[in-house]
């Protein structure tokens, strides 16, 4: 196995590469909203945020 995982395209905003063939998780991991997670973390409402506002990201703790 390689240290890094070859590149197979590259664009702004987007890369792909090659990952080892993995079995699909039997439940996805839960998610919730980013800019909410970013204003309870910092407790501060966001005023700008590069994403939509519905973008998800994995649920922290």
């Amino acid at each position: 196995m390689t240290v890094l995982a070859p590149i197979l395209e590259q664009t702004v905003g987007k890369i792909r590469f090659c990952v080892d063939d993995v079995k699909s998780a039997q439940k996805p991991l839960p998610t919730e909203n980013a800019k909410f997670q970013l204003e309870k973390h910092f407790q501060e409402q966001v005023l700008a945020f590069s994403h939509n506002d519905t973008f998800e990201v994995s649920k922290t703790r």
